[in-house]
């Protein structure tokens, strides 16, 4: 056994993600160097202290996000010690304070705010008995910070969190404070104030780590999911995985639990540290942006600005964009093409705003009208028309929209009749009321939108052609999200942050493996799709990190159902490796030789694939 350890100790600790092994007694065998950094047994901390109790006269700095509900926990009547009026503070606040142990002659120094109240951050700055001393309670970076005659000591949280720091009443040295491992050792702030000892802690403090081996997991380590995860195991003789988000010693943790013949290996991952390595990831991308900036034309410069709101960077939307900026600047009428979803009335909208035009902006979905209707509701009618008729008459979308912009969506479903006297109407700039004998004037600007190919509706006898050529003067295609996968983070972080202020609930981040799994997904119903699943995610995690199992697609099983036809599939994976030998050399002189590809044809590729 101890050359089976000693062979694989070096490989588990050279993983990136935590691993315990137990005994069939759920005795601890091993744990990597992971897995005791993410539970605190590995110290490397800036400062450190003794072993010791706190006692009458020490400075005691504590905060706690969520007082009750923290790790302890810690509850009012705790901090009477500290000379506080239990009755004046409610469990559920956030509360961060300055007191004297069992010394009644001095009062304490705190804040306190409801939890229906949270602000952004809570802060307290004191002069006490001859220390500088700061606390800091950041929500939205879910960080506590007590600093010390500028000794700063800090913490992150996902949820319930207590932080502390004891100043020695005596020698007015740092006599102890809080760190990440505190649970296993007992120290939360309630367990402190009660008299509790705490351990000493330096980056040489290890005893933990052989005090830990052969003792029962329980004994250490608070988390119910995990041992009745055991318990199900043994009875049910099972062999399969058990995976299970747990709190591990009051930490978010993703844990799978595997059999493995009399043992049983827990691998996990710490949801709070995932969070701050995306935060890191992400501000590296941003770095790397301002160093390499895309080269981008004055024209380009101009519509990306203006369409900001429009997610996207890719070369794809870059043209989308670059269109759509020409296209406000002219009242020709704009068609818009691209599969369903993939935001067709926003881009609409956005022209509308950037052409300045005075009037409004007016959305009509075709395909929810009923053919009876579709006449008086675009042209409005006259009173007493028709039987039923509104008597003071009505007027259409056409005059809603008057010195502004008609939006039609879904123009492929016309019936044939009405699309006749769209055309008309688009050629006279005029239309007549249902009822009416005189023509009304306009002045509004058209843009048509469809998920169909009109050119075939036009072949098949559905579509006319003359109309087809009147709204397809000046046609912008929006591209589906499978073919801008580059555009996708962008896309889940703004979405994200949407929806997470839209549900009033805690910034959300997604992690690696996640959004791996999305970027694998063909997404048929393009950003609409997106939007829906991320929503679902954000609900059900329980976490600040989502993981890859809330993602689950619109299917019956679960998984990706949508499967591209085989042409499509190989010219995705054509354009990849074009992307990637443009990518790796230096000159496309070197990508042609490299390819095997005769100059024109790879030209004709790049073109296809808008690469150039």
């Amino acid at each position: 056994m101890e050359k089976t350890e000693a062979l694989l100790s070096p490989l588990l600790d050279m993983m990136d993600e935590g691993v315990l092994v137990l005994d069939h007694n759920h005795h601890i065998i091993h744990m990597n160097k992971k897995a005791k950094k993410i539970t605190g047994i590995l110290l490397n901390p800036h400062y450190s202290h003794n072993a010791g109790t706190i006692e009458t006269g020490d400075i005691v700095i504590f905060i706690s996000n969520q007082l009750g509900a923290d790790d302890g926990p810690l509850a009012p009547s705790d901090l009477e010690c500290l000379g506080f009026n239990p009755k004046a503070i409610a469990e559920g606040e956030s509360i961060m304070g300055i007191g004297i142990y069992q010394n009644q002659s001095i009062a304490p120094i705190y804040k306190h705010i409801k939890e229906s109240s949270f602000t952004e951050k809570l802060e307290l700055r004191d002069h006490f008995l001859g220390h500088d001393i700061e606390c800091s309670l950041d929500y939205n970076e879910k960080r506590m910070v007590i600093t010390v005659n500028q000794m700063v000591f800090e913490q992150t949280y996902t949820q319930s969190f207590g932080h502390m720091v004891i100043i020695n009443g005596e020698t007015s040295q740092i006599k102890f404070f809080q760190d990440k491992g505190y649970t296993i050792r007992h120290e939360a702030i309630g367990d402190l104030l009660k008299g509790r000892p705490f351990d000493a802690k330096s980056k040489h403090a290890t005893d933990w780590d052989s005090r830990l081996i052969n003792q029962p997991f329980e004994s250490f380590f608070t988390a119910k999911a995990v041992t009745e995860a055991l318990t199900e195991i043994d009875q049910m003789n099972e062999t399969r995985q058990i995976k299970k988000f747990i709190s591990l010693n009051h930490r978010p943790i993703y844990t799978i639990i595997s059999p493995l013949d009399e043992n049983y290996v827990l691998k996990f991952r710490d949801l709070s540290e995932m969070d701050s390595l995306l935060k890191e990831h992400e501000q590296l991308l941003d770095d790397l942006e301002q160093l390499h900036p895309p080269h981008f034309s004055k024209d380009e410069l101009l519509a990306l600005n203006a369409f900001e709101s429009i997610i996207g960077h890719s070369y794809a939307m870059r043209q989308v964009k670059f269109l759509a900026a020409k296209a406000a600047n002219v009242t020709s009428s704009i068609l818009l093409t691209g599969e369903s979803g993939t935001g067709k009335s926003l881009l609409a909208e956005h022209i509308h705003k950037e052409s300045q035009r005075q009037g409004r902006f007016v959305a009509v979905n075709c395909a929810a009208i009923p053919e009876s209707l579709f006449e008086s509701e675009l042209f409005g009618y006259e009173k007493g028309a028709f039987t039923g008729a509104n008597q003071q008459g009505k007027i259409g979308y056409f005059e809603q929209a008057d010195q502004g912009t008609l939006f039609l969506d879904e123009i492929g479903e016309l019936p044939l009749n009405i699309q006749a006297k769209l055309l008309q109407a688009l050629q006279t700039k005029s239309f007549f009321r249902v009822g009416a004998h005189q023509p009304s004037a306009f002045n509004v600007r058209v843009i048509t939108a469809t998920n169909i190919d009109l050119l075939d509706a036009v072949k098949q006898g559905y579509f006319r052609s003359d109309l087809y050529y009147r709204i397809n003067v000046f046609p912008i295609h929006i591209p589906a999200l499978r073919e801008r996968k580059e555009d996708l983070y962008a896309l889940v972080k703004n979405s994200l942050n949407r929806i997470c202020t839209d549900l009033n609930m805690p910034l959300k981040q997604i992690s690696g493996e996640a959004f791996q799994l999305i970027k694998r997904y063909q997404w048929p119903g393009n950003i609409r799709e997106l939007e829906n699943v991320l929503e679902r995610a954000v609900v059900i995690t329980p976490y600040d990190v989502i993981t890859p199992e809330v993602i689950h697609y619109p299917t019956s099983n679960g998984q990706p159902q949508s499967i591209l036809p085989l042409k499509e599939q190989l010219e995705q994976a054509e354009k990849e490796i074009l992307k990637a030998a443009l990518r790796d050399t230096t000159h496309k002189k070197e990508a042609i030789e490299k390819l095997g590809l005769s100059k024109s044809s790879f030209y004709d590729k790049l073109k296809k694939y808008q690469l150039d």
